[in-house]
């Protein structure tokens, strides 16, 4: 079905807006689609971690994580107005924490071991809190009153390119760094 809407359409982007980590339908869905990014929306709650958790331990059972890792992207959404610094702040922690347990390689302590040394010239796959282009750094998107009411939603259907980039700015230009080119067809 997506193959004949994209031959039809040509889109540039296909967005796929699936359940996150509940049921291994979700995983599919992501893992056999060849996506080029896979944007993991979250908001900073129990639920949010849990799910993608389930997520993640189901990618490392099957051994797919490490296909499937350079393609994830943690999304910030519905940042709160009023203290959105500290809130964006934990859920950075929050995604990282979740992150370094499930998708990032371990990073073992140096070894004074030639051996050890010659079998891990690989680098580990492992980003630092707060490295911007890791996949746990999210890209934010700003709760915005307007937008959460679908009548007023229809009621602007000429949209202030002022306030499009103020709630959807982050999450375009995180985008636009994967792709700097343009998106993959």
């Amino acid at each position: 079905m997506i193959e004949a809407l994209e031959t039809r359409w040509q889109p540039n982007i296909t967005l796929i807006d699936s359940r996150a980590g509940i049921d291994e339908i979700a995983s599919s869905i992501v893992t056999d689609l060849g996506a080029s990014l896979v944007l993991l929306f979250a908001v900073n709650g129990t639920q949010t971690w849990s799910g993608y958790r389930v997520l993640f331990q189901h990618w490392r059972k099957t051994g797919s994580v490490n296909d499937i890792r350079n393609q994830l992207q943690i999304v910030a959404a519905m940042i709160p107005e009023v203290n959105s610094s500290d809130y964006s702040a934990s859920l950075r922690e929050n995604a990282w924490s979740l992150f370094t347990e499930e998708v990032y390689d371990e990073i073992k302590p140096p070894t004074n071991d030639a051996e050890d040394e010659l079998s891990t010239i690989e680098e580990p796959w492992n980003f630092d809190l707060t490295n911007e282009e890791a996949p746990h750094y999210p890209l934010p998107v700003r709760w915005n009153r307007g937008f959460a009411a679908l009548e007023n939603f229809y009621d602007k259907m000429e949209l202030d390119q002022q306030l499009i980039t103020t709630i959807f700015g982050g999450l375009i230009k995180g985008v636009n760094n994967v792709f700097p080119t343009g998106y993959p067809k």
